[in-house]
């Protein structure tokens, strides 16, 4: 960067603002069966996560959206309320807003702008189609976006700057079975979703994350009831079937989430069913192929979080 002496032109500044000093990009983990916990990372390292704050009620199985600036984690099991939180190294949490219904297992995913929320079930179960959207740099209550092409709980998401992803779940009124038709949407429009394609695997409760050009999905529950490492990906800007990038590294996992710097992708932990399974975070490199590896311990040995960052591949 330039070094300026005497007064300072801020439009020349600005004009320089790629030379600025940016903060380490972080990845954020919240709730997760009955937590309230708020845990953060460094993607530059591989020593797990420490402890960001709280959220103001324990949300488990909730969804989290982020910007550049700010997190807003939305509902949970028994939640219908958001609450947003700055992305650093700590902050204060506040009220967002209040859901449009109560729910968990759902979708989270959206750009710098917007985000949006897709899918889940309120315990009953009642489960829903709707998706709604939220405007992240403001405050206020969700908004209708649209419907999924079938009402399914259990799903995960992933987006590029412009396109969400929404991957799989399990359908209503067919317990144990699971899908793995992957839904679109245009994050800018309101609308219903548009078939994508097919993930290799049927699958509920898995993971996603991406860059701005690929999506990733991994992990996840199968219609024999076991647990998946398959990682698939995806080329967000097009439609199609999935692509085989690899395994994850932890021993059948499920009820995980994803977030990415754009260039790294990090899965939380969750339910193992293997006796003396670890309980780490997986890493993946997104725009390369290959199985994941050890990223570090959590802070906070729960399954079920939310993920977000930002700096993922919503962002650009």
């Amino acid at each position: 960067m330039p070094n300026y002496n005497g007064v300072w032109s801020l439009s020349t500044q600005y004009q320089n603002r790629t030379d600025w000093p940016q903060p380490p990009a972080v990845a954020l983990f919240a709730g997760g069966q009955n937590s309230n916990v708020i845990e953060f990372m460094f993607f530059a390292s591989t020593g797990g996560s420490s402890d960001y704050g709280d959220l103001h009620v324990a949300g488990s199985q909730m969804a989290m959206v982020g910007s550049t600036t700010r997190a807003v984690a939305y509902g949970g099991e028994d939640v219908t309320r958001m609450d947003f939180f700055p992305i650093g190294q700590g902050g204060t949490v506040a009220d967002f807003g209040d859901t449009s219904v109560e729910r968990k297992e759902l979708a989270g995913f959206g750009n710098t702008t917007r985000g949006i929320f897709a899918g889940g079930q309120v315990t009953g179960p009642t489960y829903y189609d709707v998706m709604d959207y939220i405007t992240i740099a403001s405050t206020g209550n969700a908004t209708d976006f649209g419907n999924l092409a079938a009402v399914t709980i259990g799903n995960s998401s992933a987006a590029s700057t412009t396109r969400g992803l929404i991957f799989g779940g399990q359908p209503s009124g067919a317990v144990g079975a699971r899908t793995n038709v992957v839904e679109y949407v245009t994050i800018g429009s309101a609308g219903n979703t548009t078939d994508f394609g097919d993930m290799s695997v049927k699958r509920g409760y898995s993971a996603g994350l991406s860059s701005n050009t690929r999506a990733l999905v991994a992990g996840g529950r199968t219609e024999s009831n076991t647990q998946t490492l398959t990682i698939d990906y995806f080329t967000t800007a097009s439609t199609g079937n999935a692509t085989d990038f690899g395994d994850l590294n932890n021993d059948g996992t499920y009820r995980n989430d994803g977030t990415s710097n754009g260039i790294k992708g990090v899965f939380s932990p969750a339910s193992h069913s293997a006796v003396g399974s670890s309980y780490t975070y997986d890493t993946v490199t997104i725009a390369t192929t290959g199985n994941a590896t050890d990223f570090g311990s959590p802070a906070d040995n729960k399954y079920g979080k939310a993920a977000t960052s930002g700096s993922h591949g919503g962002i650009g």
